[in-house]
């Protein structure tokens, strides 16, 4: 049978993806006689239609990213492989169906070293934007606990669609087979997972994930219930440092993983900054590592919109939560303003923004100082850049990544400073990166 011809609900259900279909026509070239597949296969497809006719509808079809490859309706159509087939699949056989439709995509982040803190905040900013989109359609019900460096990551699902289909139809006893790939994924980029229960045969589904030399593995208290989570705020908009901003954060990120091959654009650049300022500082985006703060301490006030970059800021500055494009200080109140790897975060439109608000509030006859990178492309495969940033005996160490689809350049960026009245004194340019110094009047 033809897979347009299956008779369910398209505007609410989606079919099982091309790559979920291969795996099971595999199995039933593997068991059954080549003048019984055909038939087999119909079997699995009717089982499939039966499964959705009194299925949820609130799922969100094809606009969930939970129902793509490996999602909830692949989850159902190897369920429907493995009513038809019981007879002669396994336990196994289900357990490496779905590892091949996961795996892949995590075979090719062999770069991730989740023992490293970028890596580690960069998975936690993953499930932080998972949960937002999570709670879009009410389907997983997740909560992420806040970030601690010093712990493993927790997040816990309390409602699962596969889960509750499966208890539904009474499949409970093969769900581990759909669950167990969670345990190789993360193996593949040096984690390890730590659960107590599932929604299959429990209340929720616990994830605890901590990297694979983390002493956490080794703490014979380990086996106590990690604090309870609590919800995360909302998803910040603007710059995010670790993440992936732009367009949806860190379902972005997983959307990614599972559709291209995910890579370093550059790799361990190194650059210097000269404590050359001096006066006043206002510090564009400088949440996060506050490398200008670190820098000259209590000369910056460091302002970014997202609270929780601030949050994470050491307190070595002045930190205010504010929108670059709407800046709240007066005419000509400072002797400097600085933007480090902040504009990459921004469109072409807030840059604008941004700059022209920046060049109101710095002084007549100061210094804007301007450091970022040329970036061709940021979409749909992430633009990440990881930096060693060196300045006196200061020696700081930080990534950051996005994707969005503008593109910039050192040209771009003097075009929208010159258009906002600042003259430009200085323009270093290495490896892709480059150092913009301009002065306003």
């Amino acid at each position: 049978m033809k897979d347009n011809e299956l008779q369910f609900d398209r505007t609410c259900h989606v079919l099982y993806s091309k790559p979920c279909k291969k795996e099971i026509l595999a199995k039933i070239a593997l068991h059954y006689p080549a003048a019984e597949r055909e038939a087999v296969w119909e079997q699995v497809q009717r089982q499939y239609v039966d499964f959705l006719s009194d299925w949820r509808t609130d799922l969100g079809g094809r606009k969930n990213f939970h129902n793509g490859v490996g999602g909830t309706y692949d989850c159902i159509a190897i369920l429907s492989y493995y009513v038809a087939c019981r007879a002669v699949t396994s336990f196994r056989e289900i357990e490496a169906m779905e590892e091949n439709l996961i795996l892949p995509a995590f075979r090719r982040l062999k770069f991730v070293d989740c023992n490293k803190p970028f890596f580690k905040k960069l998975m936690y900013k993953a499930f932080t934007r998972a949960k937002s989109l999570c709670d879009q359609w009410h389907d997983y019900e997740m909560a992420v606990s806040p970030f601690d460096k010093d712990k493993p990551i927790y997040y816990e699902f309390t409602a699962c669609p596969a889960a509750e289909f499966a208890i539904k139809h009474g499949l409970t006893d093969i769900m581990p087979a759909l669950c167990n790939v969670d345990y190789a994924s993360m193996e593949l980029i040096h984690a390890r997972l730590v659960r107590t229960t599932t929604c299959a045969n429990g209340c929720k589904c616990d994830y605890t994930i901590c990297g694979d030399k983390d002493p956490y593995l080794r703490d014979p208290r380990r086996d106590g219930l990690p604090a309870e989570p609590v919800s995360g705020r909302p998803g910040c908009s603007g710059r995010l440092r670790l993440c992936f901003g732009g367009e949806s954060g860190i379902m972005k990120l997983i959307r990614i993983w599972n559709d291209t091959n995910f890579q370093l654009a550059r790799a361990y650049m190194t650059i210097e900054i000269k404590e050359t300022l001096t006066g006043s500082i206002l510090d564009i985006g400088g949440g996060g590592e506050a490398v200008i703060g670190q820098i000259y301490k209590d000369r910056v006030t460091a302002i970014d919109n997202c609270e929780e970059e601030l949050e994470e800021a050491p307190d070595c500055c002045s930190k205010q939560l504010m929108d670059a494009a709407e800046l709240l200080f007066p005419d000509d109140s400072f002797d400097n303003v600085t933007f480090f790897y902040t504009l990459m975060y921004m469109t072409t439109e807030e840059q604008q923004k941004s700059i022209r608000e920046a060049a109101r509030v710095l002084k007549a006859g100061k210094w804007m100082h301007i450091w970022d990178c040329d970036i061709c492309s940021a979409y749909p495969e992430p633009f990440v850049i990881d930096l060693d940033i060196k300045s006196g005996t200061h020696k700081i160490h930080t990534a950051y990544g996005i994707v969005k689809r503008d593109a910039q350049s050192s040209d771009s960026i003097v075009h929208l400073l010159e258009n906002a009245g600042l003259r430009i004194e200085s323009l270093q340019e290495k490896d892709g990166q480059f150092h913009i110094q301009c002065r306003k009047g």
